[in-house]
């Protein structure tokens, strides 16, 4: 999913992001900067929260739940704990170029390719590409049973940056440096499962009597004694509102982390530059 992009991916991989429509950077006053060339990037790993990720799960099983709406379970005697923890790193360091590639700009770096966004009249630009794949599986019988299961995800990597104004580029001109860039890199994934069977089939099948959509590792019921217990989609009842069963489960989780960029003055022949980085942390 070569070097990998730099280990900010301690909770990875997007949201899509769309390339369309690139224009080159020179299109107006407010980004007429030169970017060719090869500059050091430095990225802020940082932990991100627990609500960097979020799932929907759809289903039309009958009487389930999901995991987190049983409610309140009761003083099991274990009340009481406070749990804390944080961590730090060093930030992920690297060497990426930016080069013409007709009306837009390229951005290689950590073993990737991103592709120049539109252009905007703030002055910032971004460089992403997003990468995905599906697959699908079914098995029918004439007597009516049919199991089918899909696959989609998507992931994205987008580099945006912040490109000096006119000041502050005199003003670099004059302090006899090169301006420096800020922005942020960002990487987003999206992953969808979902399942469909009938709900309902013959025992000479031969296929068992519980089917095989993984109903009970996202659902549960309660069972004929009041107990909590996984759901399932059992051949000799209706489980389900329709003649078929079905579950979907979306996954989308996004990231971000700040990065500043200086230019240097290596060049593209310089063997092995592009090999030259630090991964986060040790």
């Amino acid at each position: 999913m070569a070097p990998s992009t730099p280990r900010l991916c301690r909770a990875r991989v997007s949201g899509v992001l769309v390339t369309a429509g690139l224009a080159p950077l020179g299109c107006n006053r407010a980004t007429d900067f030169d970017l060719t060339g090869i500059w050091r990037f430095e990225v802020q790993v940082t932990d991100q929260s627990e609500d960097a990720c979020s799932s929907r799960i759809l289903h039309n099983l009958v009487d389930a739940y999901e995991a987190d709406e049983s409610g309140d379970t009761g003083d099991t005697g274990s009340a009481g704990w406070i749990e804390d923890s944080s961590s730090a790193a060093s930030p992920w360091t690297g060497l990426g170029r930016f080069a013409s590639d007709g009306d837009r700009m390229l951005l290689q770096i950590s073993g990737m390719l991103l592709v120049q966004e539109d252009a905007s009249t703030t002055g910032d630009t971004a460089f992403s590409w997003e990468r995905f794949e599906s697959e699908s599986d079914q098995t029918s019988h004439p007597s009516g049973y049919l199991y089918r299961s899909e696959l989609e995800q998507t992931a994205g990597t987008r580099i945006r940056l912040t490109l000096p104004n006119e000041t502050q580029q005199k003003d670099a001109r004059r302090g006899g440096v090169p301006p420096s860039l800020t922005g942020a890199w960002e990487e987003a994934s999206e992953t969808t499962l979902s399942w469909e069977e009938a709900d309902l089939w013959p025992e000479e099948l031969g296929i068992g009597d519980v089917g095989s959509i993984p109903l009970g590792s996202y659902l549960s019921r309660l069972d004929s004694l009041g107990y909590v217990v996984p759901a399932s989609n059992s051949r000799t009842e209706s489980d389900c509102s329709d003649t078929t069963c079905v579950l979907s489960v979306d996954t989308a989780c996004a990231w971000s982390w700040e990065l500043t960029a200086t230019l240097t003055d290596m060049q593209a022949d310089d063997v092995g530059w592009d090999e030259l980085q630090w991964p986060s942390g040790l």
